[in-house]
């Protein structure tokens, strides 16, 4: 139980900064591409493991 709420707290921080990062680079092509995928896999992280943690 343990690694699943670590693995959401990381997959959360992840998806933070991604999109913190997006918003404040929003000018740069090549960094949107970059960001937008971060915030992907921190998205896809906290959406396993919150299912995992509540199942």
């Amino acid at each position: 139980m343990a690694i699943k709420i670590i693995g959401l707290l990381i997959g959360v921080l992840v998806f933070g900064a991604g999109v913190y990062y997006l918003v404040k680079e929003q000018k740069d092509r090549e960094s949107r591409k970059i960001y937008t995928t971060v915030s992907a896999a921190g998205a896809v992280i906290t959406a396993v493991c919150a299912v995992l943690l509540f199942l």
